[in-house]
């Protein structure tokens, strides 16, 4: 979805329900990318959440623009996903999932789902895979940049580490990504005239996602 302008992020703090509903629209398959990447199992309840605290606590949000306000939704999802895994760890383990979600009694407008919404999942899910190998702080980085399009300041300041750490973080965590794939790649045998794997479409995370550099 198109990144939503100044005016409709100033619009937020006064209750503007158009500007929410861009917003909501733009953010939505971004969280859900990052749920679903760090293997949630219910990524739609965690993404409604982190919308409902945003809309609770909109009136905290800093003066920025569409990448602050990102940022700041990030955050917002990363406690999410902790105080749901608390919650989890407390829960009976006969209850299932299914019926957890019936818990939340909020509701929220949230996009529709786009038409390669199946072909993005499966996506995600082998990037879950993928980072599942990783370190648990590597992999919550690297979701940030690759899924949500964080700038690595911006995922830095989320995960209360220094630039420079983040940088170094990043680039142990990218090696260790590509000795995977390289593992995996010599390990599968290549049928007689086809051409190299392509993993490069487990990058894209999301539409809107970019490539750390």
């Amino acid at each position: 979805m198109t990144e939503p302008s100044r005016a409709q992020v100033d619009a937020l703090q006064s209750g503007d329900g158009a500007a929410w509903t861009a917003v909501v629209r733009w953010l939505q398959p971004q969280l859900d990318g990052f749920f679903i990447s760090g293997g949630a199992p219910d990524h739609e309840a965690l993404t409604q959440e982190t919308l409902l605290r945003m809309s609770r606590y909109i009136a905290k949000f800093v003066d920025g623009g569409a990448p602050e306000l990102r940022a700041w939704a990030f955050a917002i999802a990363r406690t999410t996903r902790i105080d749901e895994a608390r919650r989890a760890a407390a829960r009976p383990r006969s209850i299932p999932a299914s019926a957890r979600a019936g818990e939340e009694t909020g509701t929220l407008e949230t996009a529709d789902p786009d038409a390669d919404h199946t072909e993005q999942v499966a996506d995600l899910d082998r990037l879950a895979q993928l980072l599942d190998q990783l370190t648990p702080q590597q992999s919550e980085l690297l979701r940030m940049r690759m899924v949500g399009d964080l700038t690595l300041e911006h995922a830095a300041r989320i995960l209360g580490i220094e630039l420079g750490a983040a940088k170094q973080l990043q680039r142990r965590a990218l090696r260790r990504l590509a000795t995977i794939l390289d593992a995996e790649q010599a390990a599968t045998p290549v049928p007689t005239g086809a051409g190299p794997r392509d993993e490069r479409h487990l990058h894209r995370g999301s539409r809107s996602s970019g490539t750390p550099p």
